[in-house]
């Protein structure tokens, strides 16, 4: 695997994530395909993207002390605290909107369609009568 971003311990991330701030730890494994397209293809143009100058982005190559099943894995790190750590790799589009929402406080619009029936809240509602226990 090649390093595409700064190369750190889990102990230095630790210690980058307790800090604050936003950041972004990608573990990866040498024997790793999906690993060696992912980093340089999809998340190196993405970090070197402006609106996103503010995170920063670090490669873990060493065994973590919990291992892990599938790499691989991205820690997305926002004040100290691990808010998202997804495993795979995800299109461009989706780390993107990963990144809008956990950093930039966006979130991606929900498709709009006409409701289904109309109500009119202008009228007042029907009477129907009275229940069985008013009198």
């Amino acid at each position: 695997m090649k390093n595409v971003f700064p190369v750190v311990t889990e102990k230095k991330a630790r210690k980058i994530a307790a800090r604050g701030g936003m950041c972004v730890f990608v573990h990866v494994k040498a024997t790793c395909p999906v690993c060696d397209h992912f980093l340089p293809e999809v998340l190196l143009p993405i970090a070197n993207d402006t609106k996103y100058r503010d995170i920063d982005f670090y490669q873990i190559n060493e065994p973590l002390t919990f291992p892990v099943g599938a790499h691989p894995v991205t820690y997305f790190f926002r004040e100290g605290h691990c808010v998202q750590h997804p495993s795979g790799q995800a299109p461009k589009e989706t780390v993107e909107n990963l990144l809008d929402t956990i950093f930039l406080g966006k979130t991606v619009p929900l498709p709009q369609s006409k409701p289904i029936i109309e109500i009119n809240t202008d009228s007042p509602p029907p009477t129907i009568g009275k229940a069985p226990f008013e009198k």
